[in-house]
């Protein structure tokens, strides 16, 4: 049984009708015990997240070559993301610690998982919240005719 973790992939879409804004895709060994962990900011911290709760998806598919694909899929309350801990006001953006960890069972049942490996991604997603107006007509023949004059 192979024992790895292998990072494939991350997407983001934060659109307006965007359902799973954060999806982040693995290859793990086949039959791994497997735990995500998702944290603000750096990993080094390991704070949880606060202000927001983001729904987790979980779904794993049998790879090949002893290796499963692992896709995590969050979604999050766009409402709610400036006013929380993942919100980063001087760059515009989000700051997440993605731990993905595979871990071996005590058989007795008297200690806690043991970690085999882990994968730890931080990540930063930046957003444009500037936007580019055009004028596509003015009607000002007679812009003085606004005011009122007594």
């Amino acid at each position: 049984m192979l024992r790895g973790i292998v990072f494939q992939n991350l997407t983001t879409d934060f659109s307006f009708n965007s359902i799973e804004e954060h999806v982040v895709i693995y290859k793990v060994g086949q039959g791994s015990d497997v735990s995500s962990f998702l944290f603000d900011e750096n990993c080094g911290n390991r704070t949880n997240i606060t202000g927001i709760e983001p729904t987790a998806k979980t779904a794993t598919t049998t790879g090949q070559a002893g290796m499963d694909v692992l896709t995590l899929s969050y979604s999050f309350d766009k409402a709610k993301i400036v006013n929380s801990s993942i919100w980063n006001s001087t760059t515009s953006g989000i700051e997440l610690c993605q731990i993905v960890q595979l871990t071996l069972s005590d058989p007795n049942g008297d200690k806690p998982p043991m970690v085999i490996t882990q994968d730890l991604q931080e990540i930063s997603i930046d957003f444009n919240l500037t936007s580019n107006f055009d004028i596509l007509g003015t009607n000002l023949e007679n812009p003085l005719s606004i005011l009122k004059t007594t």
